[in-house]
């Protein structure tokens, strides 16, 4: 087993500049229940999306959900999947079956430890073609990656975990599924080491790559590991990646290239409790053999949790930030050209603890999906979003750019003294009602119109051509927020 360690290779550390920033189309939230968490987007069969995760009505009552979202973002219908009335049940990852179906990898909790490995094939309207779970009294088993293998058949990849004392130990996992749903072989990783598993891919001859991360104390100190299947589920080769002047990187996500190199990425912890978590991005040829690696310069701790490798060669790369250290995040995008360089970074607050789960691109369409919290007195609710991004949307200049709102706000009122007419600029950070009202001085309201926005920057054209010269009071009242400016009426 070789150790590849990435201080011998180019390490390019990039400062943030001046890049335009992209053009969000729209961004919609929706809610089932009260927890609601979008794992996985596919192509739906009809037109639009399929957004694929678990809801429910508490964090100990999931149940899955595949819900039809049209190309700009309507809700369509949903289907929930009823597996274990008595056991919560997550779906952590999905992918295209045969004959337009899907096939979800899921994981039913049945007792307080254990958990079983559930894989169904479902069709259009959410009929189960068939189900099969993989199930053993010492182990736990999650699935949390998935890819359709060489023969039509699938592959999950996840970690089991081997319950003992003082401490359970946790470890990668694998599974092939042929397309009828009969399990053919399983992999587990016997290495005593704790482990992680974060993705699974196919190699174009068919056999399979396992990754992720390996704990080398059962705390923070951690390296990322790779291992090679065959079509049968045997190690062919393992490689191990460290970082010797850092004290943690942890992987998040890879794909294959063209030429049949590996592009990764994932997050760098510095051992120095004053410096920022990083994003990451490394490529490795067919032998796992580091060419290059780079870290992103963020103003504050970044973890990237998925990458998107486009058919132009760009890169998305997307994760939670952490504004200032604290427990609240931020939606953080980097968009990168095919040699890792920066073009552009975005960042939205939706709520609390945004995070991007999935990122399909469909029709020269850029489509993400994730998930926040929104707090409440009495318990947190989580609630799903969908995200449309038009990337290459280059030909404004930076002052000019659509950047969402972070909140909503009105902005003063142009011209002001006026005659006549004046705008009003507004921001939304999502879609809502806008209600504007005006005001006299003895309180007599004079004007009340309501309208609706999606998110973005708006100008709305009072007209008060109707009222007598004097002094107002235009109030602006969205997303539960009330905005109040002084306005002063000439003729």
């Amino acid at each position: 087993m070789k150790k590849l360690l990435l201080t011998s290779v180019s390490f390019l550390i990039l400062p943030l500049t001046g890049f335009s920033q992209p053009e969000i189309d729209w961004i919609q939230t929706y809610d089932f229940d009260s927890i609601d968490m979008p794992r996985v987007l596919l192509e739906h069969p009809d037109g639009g999306v399929w957004v694929i995760g678990e809801t429910g009505p508490s964090a100990i009552d999931h149940e899955p959900f595949m819900l039809h979202i049209s190309a700009n973002g309507t809700a369509l219908d949903t289907i929930l999947f009823e597996l274990s009335p008595e056991y919560r049940t997550y779906c952590f990852a999905a992918c295209e079956g045969s004959d337009n179906t899907v096939v979800l990898a899921c994981t039913r909790r049945t007792t307080v430890r254990f958990y079983d490995l559930v894989v169904l094939k479902v069709n259009v309207d959410g009929d189960i073609v068939w189900s099969t779970a993989v199930e053993d009294t010492m182990l736990s088993t999650h699935g949390f990656t998935m890819q359709p293998s060489f023969d039509g058949g699938y592959i999950v990849g996840g970690e089991y975990l081997v319950v003992g004392e003082p401490i359970s130990q946790k470890h990668a996992f694998a599974a092939k599924f042929s397309e009828n749903g009969e399990q053919e072989w399983s992999f587990y990783d016997r290495e005593d080491r704790y482990g992680t598993c974060k993705k699974i891919g196919v190699l174009p001859e068919g056999d399979f790559v396992l990754a992720g991360d390996k704990y080398i104390n059962l705390e923070d100190d951690s390296y990322v590991y790779f291992l090679e299947l065959s079509r049968r589920g045997d190690v062919l080769h393992a490689d191990h990646l460290y970082f010797n002047e850092y004290f943690s990187i942890s992987l998040s996500d890879f794909e294959f290239l063209p030429n049949g190199n590996l592009l990764g990425c994932g997050t760098v912890y510095p051992e120095s409790p004053e410096s920022n978590n990083t994003p990451w991005l490394f490529e490795l040829d067919q032998d796992f053999q580091s060419l290059w690696s780079r870290l992103y310069t963020v103003d504050y701790p970044v973890g990237i949790s998925e990458m998107k490798l486009l058919s132009s060669g760009r890169i998305i790369l997307t994760g939670p930030g952490s504004v200032f250290g604290s427990d609240s995040t931020d939606l953080f995008i980097l968009y990168l050209d095919s040699e890792g360089n920066e073009q552009w970074r975005y960042t939205h607050d939706l709520g609390d603890r945004e995070a991007i789960t999935d990122i399909l691109e469909m029709n020269e369409e850029i489509l993400l999906t994730g998930s926040f919290r929104i707090n409440t007195d009495s318990l947190d609710v989580w609630n799903g979003f969908l995200l449309k991004l038009n990337p290459e949307h280059s030909g404004k200049k930076e002052d000019d750019s659509i950047v969402l709102p972070r909140a909503f706000r009105m902005l003063p009122s142009y011209p002001n003294p006026f005659n006549h007419s004046t705008n009003v600029p507004f921001e939304l950070y999502k879609s809502g009602a806008v209600t504007v009202q005006v005001y006299d001085i003895l309180g007599r309201m004079i004007k009340n119109d309501t309208f609706q926005h999606g998110p973005g920057r708006y100008t709305y054209v009072l007209d008060l051509k109707f009222a007598a010269s004097g002094t107002y009071f235009l109030k602006m009242n969205a997303l539960g927020v009330q905005q109040v400016q002084r306005i002063m009426l000439i003729k």
